[in-house]
């Protein structure tokens, strides 16, 4: 049985090391409190981390429970609320002892990661009327899955769909352009959004036709997708000024160095390789 009260759920880390760091495993940390009566169920209240600290897609651990504990409570001061109310606290392993997972789909689904299952409801779930009653077929796609809750993610599918039948849902696994994604990020040091900015903001393009890349479903598929986008960086940065007319296109643009131009080419042929592989592959 599922008690009345309020319910806490922190999508957020707690670890020292990735403190001083200024860093953590996840990204978006936020928290809602949710209000159970009987059937009814109400949201009290949903806040994003980055609106306090600054930080743009707030992605720094809290030091200690007692810091991330401190930081909560000023949160839920205004609805005259702190931890010690709550019925149920979930998503930040550390802030409690329990450790119980049966709240999760881990031990239903078991070779799907938890975090993939959570995206999927997050937009299966976004109008229950029509989940209840309809048809859908949603997607989760992503860079990867979070293994704070999920300790066994590795072996698992990290991405998945659902094809839900009035609530009645199959799950399959699919694979995801978001790792190309995040490698490209992590390589130029620049954020996705950004990067895929750059790609549209010249006229540049590689003439080239690149093979496609390798279907990321599991972390084993990783070495194997990073290495051919190695090969197209390598290929790209590589282009010298006789090259063009004949690898290239461009137009003298003042605004951006040719290191930026050369990215802005990387960055289209991975466009359209993502978009090939959500049509073709899955």
């Amino acid at each position: 049985m599922i008690l009345n009260g309020y319910y806490l759920f922190v999508y957020s880390e707690i670890d020292p090391v990735l403190n001083v760091l200024g860093k953590s495993r996840r990204h978006d940390h936020c928290l809602s409190v949710f209000y159970k009566n009987d059937m009814d169920i109400t949201l009290i209240c949903h806040h994003e981390f980055e609106r306090y600290s600054g930080f743009k897609h707030h992605n720094i651990a809290f030091y200690s429970k007692e810091d991330a504990e401190i930081f909560i409570n000023t949160l839920l001061e205004p609805y005259s609320l702190s931890i010690n109310d709550f019925v149920g606290i979930y998503g930040l392993p550390g802030l409690t002892a329990d450790t119980d997972i049966s709240y999760t789909s881990i031990n239903d689904i078991k070779d799907i990661s938890y975090h993939s299952i959570c995206h999927l409801f997050s937009s299966l779930c976004m109008d229950t009327e029509k989940f209840y009653n309809n048809i859908i077929l949603s997607l989760s796609f992503d860079g990867g899955p979070d293994a704070l809750i999920d300790k066994k993610i590795d072996g698992k599918y990290y991405f998945c769909g659902a094809l839900s039948y009035k609530g009645e849902i199959k799950y399959f696994p699919i694979s995801s352009p978001g790792g190309y994604w995040l490698y490209l990020s992590d390589y130029f040091d620049m954020p996705e959004g950004t990067l895929m900015a750059l790609a549209y903001a010249t006229k540049a393009k590689s003439l080239e036709t690149f093979k496609p890349l390798s279907n990321y479903y599991k972390a084993s598929d990783r070495t194997i997708f990073i290495d051919e986008i190695n090969k197209i960086i390598d290929r790209i940065m590589g282009y010298s000024d006789s090259d063009e007319g004949v690898l290239f296109v461009k137009e003298n643009d003042t605004r951006f160095s040719e290191v930026e131009t050369k990215i802005s080419m990387i960055v289209k042929v991975i466009q359209e390789l993502s978009i090939k592989k959500c049509i073709y592959a899955n």
